[in-house]
């Protein structure tokens, strides 16, 4: 009970196995919550299968960091989709293709900010999987986890 009324929403990761976003904002009688359930993308097929194949990206995986990445995505995406659902000017600096992509895919899932948020930090954590710096990655492997 102490968490459905501190919090709105609680997000789950599991390594390779999916994500989990519970959302506990509804205010049904029944206390009832929505769950998402996240899937994340194989590691070995990011960047084409060429990419991989000629680097050993394919079998080494540098998951230090990655949790940082996911918050640090989330708390991003979330920010610039706000922003955009206030109608004010954005003080978060995305990749112009990021941002166009995070707001197309905002809409097109029917416009739960919190979730397409919670996917885009998950798509940035992957790819910083592939990266030996903690918490680096090439936005173009995370657009690609992404869409």
């Amino acid at each position: 009970e102490g968490a459905s009324e501190a919090l709105d929403y609680i997000a789950l990761t599991d390594g390779k196995y999916p994500a989990h976003l519970i959302d506990l904002s509804s205010n049904s009688p029944k206390q009832e919550f929505d769950i998402y359930r996240i899937k994340v993308a194989d590691l070995h097929c990011i960047g084409g299968a060429n990419d991989l194949a000629s680097d050993k990206r394919s079998t080494i995986l540098y998951p230090i960091g990655a949790g940082d990445t996911v918050s640090a995505g989330t708390l991003a995406a979330w920010k610039f989709l706000v922003d955009k659902q206030q109608n004010v000017e954005t003080t978060i600096s995305l990749n112009e293709r990021v941002a166009s992509i995070l707001q197309s895919r905002y809409v097109e899932n029917g416009g739960n900010i919190v979730a397409e948020s919670f996917a885009f930090g998950l798509a940035c954590a992957t790819a910083s999987c592939l990266q030996v710096d903690n918490s680096i990655f090439k936005i173009e492997d995370a657009i690609e986890v992404y869409q």
